[in-house]
């Protein structure tokens, strides 16, 4: 008999750190990457980077883009500008989401079980 892996609900994959996501039916323990995949978080990760991105653009490539100068070099920096406030905020959430689920071993009845061989 080997040790009890946890694994993610969702995907699969084992919970070597345990992510505790909001839901409808209660809370659910996933993986990092299906933490990061979590419609809530993506959608608020696009909203913040549509507010953020556009206000930080304006203020830092508005001249050269009302100039009508646009290059690859600015259109580079403009998709940079929303990524970066995108990137945070999912960060964020998904940070959060650990620190919900505390220290120890989920509860077998939050996530899938296999035995280890």
């Amino acid at each position: 008999m080997g040790e009890k892996v946890h694994l993610c609900p969702r995907c699969g994959r084992g919970l070597s750190a345990r992510f505790l996501l909001p839901g409808h039916s209660g809370a659910e323990r996933v993986c990092v990457i299906c933490a990061a995949g979590h419609r809530s978080f993506v959608h608020d990760g696009v909203r913040v980077s549509a507010v953020v991105g556009t206000l930080l653009t304006a203020v830092n490539q508005g001249q050269v883009l009302l100039a009508g100068d646009l290059t690859v070099s600015v259109a580079a920096r403009v998709l940079f500008t929303y990524a970066v406030p995108f990137a945070v905020s999912l960060f964020t959430s998904v940070h959060l989401c650990a620190a919900a689920a505390g220290p120890g071993e989920p509860p077998a009845e939050a996530a899938g079980e296999a035995d280890a061989s």
